[in-house]
């Protein structure tokens, strides 16, 4: 079996995909160790590497007595990744993996090409900061690193508090945060919904969550950045996708869908994936050519003004 010694711990690690793709280092939730993403890697290894281990305390890798941190679970990902010579990779972390990869992307800037984050929390309790058992030296360090190294790529929050974490990632490009659970579990309330993009939240997605809150189907029919998945039946208030603008001016879009393994029995999300990329191409075709008409436009009235 593939160990490896990595921060003073024997680490159980897979590395698996396709040699030449990028690498996705995975941080698994509580419990679940590397199988937490097991219904779901043979689609990443499509268009992946797969760097998944089980956390100290877990599995196969040591079991030292000892207190267990987020901090510390982030230090053991840096160090496999020294061990098996890899520079940067993509993170992704689900539930306690959640909040160790948003520890890891503002420790290690350096070494997070992008993060996507789900199921987690920025923030835990009604004053408690950060995360669990997190020094509380690791928020300073965490934003001398981002100032000094800055994170690239797009940072997915979920749950977290924005007014906490997001001065932490202000070098970051574009804000996701899923707010389907903001309102103490039950949906997302305008107030809260406010409340992020006053923070820095670009766009907000949700799941099957989002109409727990009944003032939130209103909310969501004016409020363009708040989408729900556009794989629910055609019809529903909202939109499933936003196209965002970036700080420096680039044009993403944002797809939410989700996924139907013990869910409700709605669209297939990768079919509707497909057709929300192709309208999203579509408008922003329809914009370039609206934008480069505005311009043609301009310069004809300015025209007799120079002639003259």
């Amino acid at each position: 079996m593939p160990h490896t010694h990595a921060n003073g711990i024997e680490l159980y690690y897979e590395l698996t995909g396709p040699a030449d793709r990028p690498v996705i280092l995975q941080f698994g939730g509580g419990l679940f160790g590397r199988h937490n993403f097991g219904l779901v890697n043979e689609g990443f290894r499509e268009r992946f590497q797969l760097l998944s281990f089980d956390a100290r305390g877990y599995g196969a890798s040591g079991h030292p007595r000892e207190r267990y941190t987020i901090e510390g679970w982030a230090a053991d990902g840096a160090a496999l990744l020294d061990a098996v010579e890899l520079e940067r990779v993509l993170v992704h972390g689900t539930s306690m993996g959640g909040m160790i990869a948003i520890v890891f992307a503002g420790k290690y800037p350096e070494r997070t090409t992008s993060v996507v984050i789900n199921c987690a929390a920025a923030k835990l309790g009604a004053s408690r900061v950060f995360a669990v058992e997190v020094d509380p030296d690791a928020l300073g360090n965490a934003r001398d690193n981002i100032e000094r190294n800055g994170v690239t790529g797009t940072v997915h929050l979920v749950e977290g508090d924005a007014q906490v974490l997001l001065p932490l990632l202000a070098p970051v490009d574009l804000v996701v945060a899923n707010v389907e659970n903001a309102a103490a579990g039950f949906g997302v309330t305008p107030a809260l919904a406010r409340g992020f993009l006053e923070g820095g939240v670009d766009v907000m997605t949700s799941g099957n969550h989002i109409w727990d809150k009944k003032e939130a189907i209103d909310y969501i029919g004016v409020e363009s950045r708040l989408i729900r998945p556009a794989n629910f039946p055609a019809g529903v208030p909202g939109n499933g996708s936003y196209l965002a603008r970036t700080a420096r001016g680039s044009t993403v879009g944002v797809i939410n869908v989700m996924g139907r393994v013990f869910m409700l029995n709605i669209d297939d999300p990768f079919t509707v994936v497909l057709k929300e990329i192709e309208a999203m191409r579509q408008r922003i075709h329809e914009e370039a050519r609206a934008a480069a008409e505005e311009m043609r436009r301009r310069a004809e009235q300015q025209q007799p003004q120079r002639d003259a």
